[in-house]
């Protein structure tokens, strides 16, 4: 690699961190202050990134919006732009077989796992999605926050709820797995199905990160639309846990931001065939 190369990459590397630190702990001190002055100590904060394509039009963020400054914050904020992440086998394969060792991650364990969607309970705090030229995958970076219902169900809720995923038949031949006999996607007027997954998931684990490789069967009943396809994404687990603690000051997590930014770029933004 020429020196110019590698200049090009420790700028476009340096250019990704500085464009989402600022908004990143923005929007962290934001949740973080929600969480205290609520007492909402059963919120699970989590940082995502997703790697896929862009597919909904509108301005995302490349190398030529950062070297002429041009920067469109509200790409760092809540997109509309749909995300596409089922990714390649071959692409998935390169990641078990050589990234995950190169990186120095463990072996977690394995889940077979089906979802019925009732209720979606999580915010999205921040969505960047950002594009380079040179690589073939793009990368969504996420701030989640996930919130524990702490009221407690009523028994006829519990009993709606039972009834619903009970009646539920196991179907490989139909998209998510899972089947409803005529009428039963409903509960007492009280829940009703709205999507299943079925989901097979390999997770790779450090203590700053958790590598999640997966194929994920899905349907949405309110859509009728269903796809399966493999998906690979990160949790950045140590920058959340690293900010969220008292005291927790910037530099370090500025620095863990560096080191997670520099190793997807190095390990998860190129793949073949290209995505179209």
């Amino acid at each position: 690699m020429t020196e110019n190369n590698e200049l090009s990459k420790n700028y476009m590397r340096s250019a990704w961190k500085i464009m989402l630190e600022q908004d990143l702990f923005s929007s962290l001190e934001i949740l973080r202050k929600e969480m205290r002055y609520h007492g909402l100590e059963k919120v699970k904060p989590t940082l995502v990134a997703r790697f896929g394509k862009i597919r909904s039009p509108g301005p995302s963020v490349s190398l030529e919006n950062l070297q002429k400054n041009h920067v469109n914050e509200t790409c760092l904020r809540h997109s509309k732009r749909s995300f596409y992440s089922k990714v390649p086998s071959s692409y998935m394969k390169n990641i078990v077989d050589e990234v995950v060792q190169k990186i120095g991650i463990d072996f977690e364990g394995e889940k077979d796992i089906y979802h019925v969607k009732v209720e979606l309970n999580q915010v999205c705090q921040m969505i960047a999605d950002i594009s380079y030229p040179d690589k073939n995958l793009d990368l969504r970076l996420m701030l989640c926050s996930k919130r524990i219902l702490t009221a407690d169900l009523t028994d006829a809720e519990i009993i709606s709820i039972k009834e619903l995923v009970s009646s539920a038949v196991l179907d490989s031949d139909v998209k998510g797995g899972l089947r409803w006999p005529v009428g039963k996607t409903s509960s007492r007027d009280r829940f009703s199905v709205v999507g299943v997954w079925h989901t097979v998931t390999r997770a790779y684990s450090s203590p700053s990160l958790r590598l999640i490789v997966r194929h994920a069967d899905r349907y949405d009943f309110r859509t009728g639309f269903g796809e399966a396809g493999k998906e690979v994404h990160m949790k950045l687990k140590g920058i959340v846990s690293e900010f969220m603690e008292q005291g927790a000051q910037n530099d370090s997590v500025s620095d863990m931001l560096k080191d997670s930014l520099k190793l997807i770029w190095d390990n998860f933004l190129c793949c073949e065939p290209f995505l179209t």
